[in-house]
Parts: structure tokens; sequence; C-alpha cells
């Protein structure tokens, strides 16, 4: 008997996940504004180690162009790297609003500049660290934010990053 709860629960949760899904198509086919929030690296375009050559996949460009000419819909391109380093990659003319360096910058539909300030302490925190040397095989990533060394690459570099950041 147990069973038979447990896969009626799951039914259930099921049944409720659909019709949600359905009230939420249904609700923006209607709605008179929507916003398209999409990642850039992952999403638009694969992951490369050589982070320049990460164009978006084949027909992203024009699908997105499509979307932001023929639709009242906002189209926003959300990323981690720098507006700079990706107006080259995303190609478009005009670009879409983007909001760069985990939303430290962003770039609106209308073309503005917007950078948000970094408080005093964190600014001297991150000239700091610009400053260090790390070890030649770690990466330091220098963005408008943030100084961040990759730790992926093995616990090796983990512990080396550890080492030199105390």
């Amino acid at each position: 008997m147990l069973w038979f709860k447990h896969v009626y629960f799951i039914t259930l949760l099921s049944t409720m996940k659909k019709l949600m899904l359905n009230t939420f198509w249904r609700q923006l086919a209607t709605a008179k504004k929507a916003i398209l929030m999409l990642d850039y690296d992952g999403t638009l375009a694969p992951f490369r180690v050589e982070r320049e050559q990460a164009v978006p996949y084949p027909g992203v460009r024009e699908l997105l162009t499509a979307i932001q000419a023929d639709t009242e819909t906002r189209l926003v391109i959300i990323s981690g790297r720098a507006i700079d380093d990706l107006l080259p990659l995303l190609a478009f003319n005009p670009p879409p609003e983007i909001w760069g360096c985990h939303g430290w910058e962003r770039l609106d539909a209308f073309g503005q500049r917007l950078v948000a300030q970094l408080p005093v302490q964190a600014a001297l925190g991150l000239q700091k660290a610009q400053l260090r040397k790390p070890e030649p095989r770690l990466l330091l990533r220098n963005k408008t934010h943030l100084a961040g060394i990759p730790l992926a690459r093995s616990c090796r570099s983990k512990n080396r990053a550890t080492s030199w950041a105390s």
C-alpha cells in the first residue's frame, strides 16, 4: 500500500507541474511586457579554453536578432565577462542590453553604459591583489570588480592559490 501512495504522490506532483507550466505559457502569451535574460557562456556559446573564441552557437545570432526586431521582448545578455569582451563575440548591430561583470556593468537598450562603483575597501583590496605576482602556473583574471583565480584546474592549484592569497 505504501508504494501506491508514493506513485500517487509522484503522479500528483507531475500533474501540478504540467498545470503550472501551461499557466505560465498562457500568461506569457498574453503578457503586455516580456523579458528574456540569457547567460552567455555555456548557454548562447560553448565554453572555450580560448575565451575569445567562444562565439555563439550556429543560428543563435539570427534567432536573437529576430526576437529583438520582431517582438516587444526585452532581451538581456548576462555574463561574468566584461561588456567590451562580449560585444565582438556577439556581433549584434545594435547590441542588446548586456549585464557584464556579474552585473557590475550594464549596457542598456539605448547604448548607455552604467558601471557600479566599488566600495573603497574593496577597490584597495583589488589593487593589492593585482599588484601581487601569483605563481606562473596560476591564471589571474582581472575584472573591474574582482581579481579571480580559476581553481577548477586542480587541487594543487587550489592549494597554491590559497597560500598565495594569504
